[in-house]
């Protein structure tokens, strides 16, 4: 049955999508004024050292995101490397989260440093779209001190597109009806989730701007393209989906890896970032109110032959000892001693958020760990310290040993994130 022709049609949708501006590099440059007007980059100097985030000054050397360290130094000599941790960046993360849930509930946070959010129906009381993401990017700034950018219009990749095309410190807005129009000229690496080797293929198909896609129609997309092709095409035309901001699902994992400046193949040492990564994952754990009864390990040999092992525990846990102490026995298990390790990484699945079950029948391998029953009032004061002072202010002595390593990375995120580098 058709709506009565009286009522009034229901309003676009007002989907935004925020990005921090060059986030770690602002973070570092904020607590550190000297660095400002510099080419800077966050990341390891040394070794096999990734660049995480790169200075608009660095970008004009040709310095970007997911780029090795060696090849950065090479195209600006007089770069400057700096990494305050994940912890400290992480903490401006949850700032920027929690202002953005005071003008809406509808967030969802992509990454530590974007956000989108819909603030359909806000413009009673915040104005239009324009003066909504006004208000949203003066309260970021006010509040923290960081720089970003904003794509306004009524779908999320739309959105996503326009906050890319208007960095540093921009705000782009698409209006209604306009996005096909608005889209059609791009090339089709700008579309999130093409990559170089899909750019080129599509390329090589005499498909250079996402117009060329949107006017090969879906049956055209599949027939050119192949299966991809018609959701290709709708990520163009627009579909019901795209035009919704929901929460992200509970992770499936919690995971932290770390990439070694040289492979290292002493066991001691391997114990010790083992234990330095479980205490992040077990972090992480506890502050999405959550356990696991799977511990994953990973390791890469210096070939980048990569192994996973697991074993489910007989409880929950979001423990340190006891998930370091299992991704120990499983590195004993299945390492070949005899070569050396260029990456490993512990992570926690099979996730619940019910009561932890005390692992009664299990013994401590660390005779210096404190009981079991008195473990998480001791774990909850150090995670009363690290929310004061930052998440690397202090670690179990056996962490300590880390010299040839570089700061922990997540590698399973828990929500849906592109394959590509972040565009910051």
């Amino acid at each position: 049955m058709s709506s009565h022709p009286l009522q009034p049609a229901k309003p676009p949708p007002i989907i935004i999508h925020l990005d921090m501006d060059a986030f770690y590099v602002s973070i570092e440059q904020l607590h550190e004024p000297s660095l400002r007007g510099r080419p800077v980059a966050v990341g390891a100097r040394e070794g096999r050292g990734v660049v995480a985030s790169a200075s608009y000054e660095a970008r004009q050397y040709g310095v970007r995101s997911a780029m090795s360290s060696a090849r950065a130094l090479q195209l600006c000599p007089h770069l400057v490397f700096v990494n305050s941790g994940y912890g400290f960046y992480s903490e401006y993360s949850r700032r920027i989260a929690a202002i953005l849930r005071r003008f809406t509930p509808h967030v969802r946070m992509a990454s530590q440093d974007e956000a989108y959010l819909d603030v359909s129906g806000s413009d009673r009381t915040l104005g239009p779209p324009v003066a909504i993401g006004e208000t949203i990017r003066d309260a970021i700034v006010r509040e923290t001190g960081l720089p970003c950018s904003l794509g306004i219009s009524t779908r999320r990749t739309v959105s996503k597109i326009a906050s890319a095309l208007c960095k540093p410190r921009g705000l782009l807005w698409v209006p209604p009806g306009s996005e096909v129009e608005f889209l059609s000229p791009l090339p089709v690496g700008k579309m999130p989730g093409i990559g170089p080797t899909t750019r080129k293929r599509l390329e090589t198909l005499g498909l250079r701007t996402l117009g060329d896609i949107y006017r090969l129609g879906p049956a055209g997309a599949a027939t050119l393209i192949g299966r991809h092709g018609p959701e290709l095409y709708q990520r163009i035309a627009g579909n019901a989906s795209d035009a919704r901001v929901e929460p992200p699902g509970d992770a499936k994992q919690v995971s932290h890896e770390t990439t070694f400046r040289y492979d290292v193949g002493d066991l001691a040492e391997l114990s010790s970032v083992l234990s330095h990564l479980s205490g992040k994952t077990a972090l992480r754990l506890r502050r999405k109110g959550a356990r696991g009864s799977t511990v994953v390990l990973k390791y890469r040999y210096g070939d980048f032959e990569t192994h996973t092992a697991s074993r489910t525990l007989a409880c929950l846990t979001d423990d340190q000892t006891l998930i370091h102490r299992t991704a120990l026995e499983l590195l004993r298990a299945s390492w070949d001693s005899a070569r050396p390790l260029r990456l490993v990484g512990v992570g926690v699945s099979s996730l619940s958020r019910s009561e932890v079950q005390l692992d009664l029948l299990g013994g401590l391998e660390d005779p210096a760990s404190a009981p079991a029953a008195s473990r998480p009032r001791v774990t909850s004061a150090l995670d009363a310290i690290r929310e004061r002072h930052g998440d690397d202010v202090i670690h179990l002595g056996r962490s300590q040993f880390r010299p040839r390593s570089r700061t922990s990375t997540p590698f399973s995120r828990p929500s849906a994130a592109s394959s590509q580098a972040p565009n910051d």
